[in-house]
């Protein structure tokens, strides 16, 4: 009899119950028909069933040991798999971002030096294209990283102290922006060490989806029990549906899953800190709320 190559538990059933019913069938039907003696039958029988049980035994553990062999080889496929796709990961983003540099480079070059306007409106917008091209690469790498299952150590982090670091980096990269805090002092939770990153990023967002040209965005922080809550309130930001997708549970589309990794990023570092994140569709002007334990 020809083995199945991945036995599942039904077929091993089927195979046990047909080597019963042809084995019991058959052999009672010869002991019939040639040993006219009934105690010798009885003899037999018994020894018939001892062969039978010693045989079906065996093919039992053939039959089980194969199928322990198909979850081996699956976790060896998958884990080659997995490398070949790292393997490709790595040479596409540094690959990417090497291209990507020297088109930055250049174009900044053309920028520099062009003497038609429409020439350097062209360049400026193919600089900006690689310059998102570039964030989109770093934020692509951040989100693998933090969606990865590696274990990374929760640390106490001062919140205010954190908020305050963050927005004075965004300050910069938004001069014509008003941003203010509001914070409560010198409370701590634990948290994961992107917890910076995913402030920074929502706070971004805040201000990109801004209305005006100068747009007023207000961080504050206050103690609720055994929580800390973080408010970001922006000045007319209206959030689009693209990236309220990657806050929520909904499953992404072709037309969106390239949009908003920095706030998966956000998402996935508050989930991972035991906090809740969401968006308050303006309640109080409020864009974005985090939920955050105590340490």
């Amino acid at each position: 009899m020809r083995f199945p190559r991945d036995p599942t538990a039904l077929k091993i059933a089927a195979v046990y119950a047909l080597l019963g019913v042809l084995g019991v069938s058959v052999t009672d039907a010869v002991l019939a028909r040639f040993v006219p003696d009934q105690s010798t039958v009885i003899r037999l029988q018994v020894l018939k069933g001892g062969i039978f049980v010693a045989v079906s035994a065996v093919v039992i553990y053939v039959l089980a040991g194969r199928g322990s062999e198909s979850p081996r080889t699956s976790k060896a496929d998958l884990e080659r798999s997995n490398q070949q796709a790292r393997i490709l990961r790595r040479v596409l983003r540094h690959n990417v971002r090497n291209a990507t540099n020297v088109i930055h480079g250049r174009t900044e070059m053309i920028v520099d030096e062009a003497t038609d306007p429409r020439a350097r409106e062209h360049a400026e917008a193919a600089l900006e294209a690689a310059e998102d091209l570039l964030s989109l690469t770093e934020e692509s790498r951040l989100l693998r990283k933090v969606l990865s299952d590696e274990e990374r150590p929760m640390r106490p982090i001062t919140v205010d102290e954190l908020v305050r670091e963050r927005v004075a980096d965004l300050r910069g990269d938004y001069p014509d922006a008003t941003i203010t805090t509001d914070l409560t002092a010198g409370v701590d939770v634990i948290a994961d060490e992107y917890l910076g990153v995913a402030v920074e990023n929502l706070v971004q967002a805040t201000l990109e989806y801004a209305q005006g040209r100068s747009p007023d965005v207000r961080v504050t922080t206050e103690r609720a029990g055994d929580a800390v809550c973080l408010r970001i309130f922006g000045d007319d930001t209206v959030v689009p549906d693209t990236e309220r997708t990657a806050l929520s549970d909904a499953p992404e589309t072709p037309l969106s899953h390239a949009e908003g990794i920095g706030l998966r990023v956000a998402k996935e570092v508050v989930s991972q800190s035991g906090g809740d994140l969401a968006v308050c569709d303006g309640v109080e002007d409020a864009v974005v709320r985090i939920d955050l334990p105590v340490a």
